[in-house]
């Protein structure tokens, strides 16, 4: 989606934004859409952190492209809550060694800093994996409230004419096909929004199925 559609469609006239969580839904869509395109070339996993890196850089740039855009501009704390309940998500999701040695490293620097005694390497590895399965394990929780009454998430619900808290992949990707059939090849626009409303249930569906673990 460009930057303009961005702005007529969670801005009002006077550049306020009015659809926080359909903005960052977007958003998140389009950051998923990348990390799938750039995975495809690193299917062994071999440059994780590279590969997320790229992504965060670029979706980085389009959310300060948006703020520049609007008369309010967007804020550091939008950015945060938006990399801290989304973006961490998906990092966790499709790139868990990465994540994992990143989240022990950052954990073991922590450990030895607020240490008044020296830690051995072995007992700072133990901390900081056993701190990281707590974090896996309760994490997800904090993000259920993310869904709770998003107008938008309901409207792309109900313009594949589908209920949300019967939501599944397969319903999902049928409803996709068949809209896709009623679009002209041509239709470029219309087959760009049509998979950004897949894209943006599956990854709902993925946060939901994530909170019942």
């Amino acid at each position: 989606m460009r930057t303009s559609d961005y702005v007529q469609k969670f801005f009002n006239t006077e550049g306020k934004l009015v659809d926080q969580n359909g903005l960052l839904l977007t958003l998140n869509a389009e950051f998923l859409l990348k990390l799938n395109q750039v995975k495809s070339f690193d299917p062994e996993g071999d440059n994780e952190g590279k590969i997320f890196e790229r992504c965060l850089n670029e979706i980085r740039d389009k959310f300060s492209k948006i703020g520049n855009k609007v008369t309010c501009g967007l804020n550091e704390g939008l950015w945060r809550f938006f990399f801290a309940n989304f973006l961490v998500l998906a990092r966790d999701s499709y790139f868990s060694t990465y994540s994992r040695n990143k989240f022990i490293n950052n954990k073991k620097k922590i450990l030895t800093r607020s240490s008044n005694i020296k830690l051995e390497e072995s007992t700072l590895n133990e901390l900081a994996e056993r701190a990281y399965e707590e974090y896996m394990s309760t994490d997800y929780k904090r993000k259920e409230k993310l869904s709770r009454g998003n107008k938008f998430l309901v409207e792309v619900c109900k313009f594949f004419n589908l209920k949300l808290e019967k939501l599944d992949t397969e319903s999902v990707e049928l409803k996709y096909l068949q809209h896709k059939d009623q679009l002209s090849i041509s239709d470029s626009k219309g087959h760009e929004q049509l998979n950004e409303y897949r894209i943006i249930l599956l990854t709902y569906i993925k946060y939901r199925d994530n909170l019942r673990k």
